[in-house]
């Protein structure tokens, strides 16, 4: 529940947009003043512990920070996007600018995170708003500079600091921009990530097989459940699991596993008929949905089961993968490669999809468990849940 809740705040303001660079850019304004909230508390807590007295004051500079931090999301909630990605960095950079010249100067070597603030700039703002970003960095860097080679005087009391509390506070300002710095590039990467599964998932095919992918699956699936309806005829689902394939992985590595996904691809598509739709759901799931399968159930039936025992005859064929580079032959034969099958008849009375696929899914369990490479039919459709 807490980490669902944190992901919906970290995406706040997300969903309001259709552009994949905007979403990039609020998740992360919401993340920098998520960490700065966290990194604030953090070291509010250190200061109270130590005991010192300047070190408590500078606490009191963090309060208005925390309300800012915290008012970020919402900001991008409401559609303010740039106003949200100039109010957490210019808090940041008058936070640590005021905490600087009241409690460490370069004493404690806390301006050194205006470098990191420089640098999560050019992170949250566009590239077309190139001039704010400029501004921010030499900002930052300039009251790098200014803190480092002219600087104030630290408080008196700082200096009765034990020396191990020092190194400790150094250390959690060095950990603190590290950590950032490597988080804000690991966001960039799983941002990026994000959105191309979500292109792939609008395009509706699988990249690596080129086969449509569930979306479109279930697009057809709604199709043949409206045309079953409309003329009287059964169709049907095939759920297809890879046996052996992370056993394959595992001794041949992932390059030849994908190839076999590949080549159960073609054999699917070759052993099927124009009209009927072979997809891949992810990892080594497949489902073929079958149409016009026949106007009575027992030869619907026949003809689902013909289709689902040819499937699993070519599925369980050797596969015959690159070069091993041996004298031999120098091709790579994998014969412990089969498929699992389940499958389910639909009509017109039946109205759900997904609880179609899951009938079919559940069938194929049942097929993997009486030892793989088998054919599991439950005849169930509609409301009769016979087998």
């Amino acid at each position: 529940m807490l980490g669902y809740r944190l992901m919906a705040w970290l995406y706040w303001g997300a969903d309001r947009t259709q552009s994949f660079s905007l979403r990039r850019k609020i998740l992360y304004v919401n993340t920098v003043a998520l960490l700065a909230i966290l990194f604030m508390l953090g070291f509010d807590i250190a200061y109270l512990v130590s005991g010192n007295a300047a070190l408590i004051r500078s606490t009191a500079i963090h309060l208005p920070a925390f309300v800012i931090a915290g008012g970020t999301p919402w900001l991008n909630r409401r559609g303010e996007y740039t106003i949200a990605r100039w109010a957490i960095a210019l808090t940041l950079t008058g936070m640590v600018g005021a905490t600087v010249a009241l409690v460490s100067g370069s004493f404690l070597g806390l301006h050194y995170i205006f470098i990191v603030i420089a640098m999560i700039a050019i992170a949250i703002f566009p590239l077309r708003d190139w001039r704010s970003t400029a501004f921010l960095v030499v900002l930052n860097i300039g009251a790098f500079a200014w803190s480092a080679y002219v600087g104030v005087d630290p408080e008196a009391s700082l200096f009765v600091l034990p020396r191990q509390t020092i190194a400790a506070f150094k250390a959690g300002y060095l950990g603190t921009m590290i950590f950032t710095v490597l988080f804000v590039a690991w966001l960039g990467e799983f941002a990026t990530h994000q959105n191309e599964h979500e292109l792939e998932s609008l395009s509706g095919i699988d990249p690596l097989t080129q086969l449509p992918n569930r979306r479109r699956i279930m697009q057809r699936l709604a199709e043949r459940l409206l045309a079953s309806r409309r003329l009287g005829e059964y169709g049907g689902v095939l759920f297809l699991d890879v046996d052996n394939l992370k056993t394959i992985n595992d001794v041949h590595g992932h390059e030849c596993g994908d190839f076999v996904l590949q080549e159960v691809a073609q054999r699917l598509l070759a052993s099927i008929r124009a009209m009927e739709m072979a997809a891949r759901l992810g990892g080594d799931e497949f489902v073929v949905v079958l149409s016009h399968l026949g106007r009575n159930r027992d030869e619907a039936l026949v003809n689902l089961r013909s289709v689902s025992q040819n499937l699993s005859a070519v599925l369980s064929q050797p596969y015959h993968l690159g070069t091993t580079g041996s004298a031999d032959d120098g091709v790579l034969e994998i014969d412990v490669c089969s498929c699992s099958i389940g499958g389910t008849l639909f009509d017109g009375a039946d109205l759900n999809p997904d609880a179609i696929l899951q009938r079919a899914d559940s069938a194929m369990y049942s097929a993997k468990a009486a030892g793989k490479n088998r054919v599991e039919i439950v005849e169930a459709y509609a409301n009769q849940l016979s087998s």
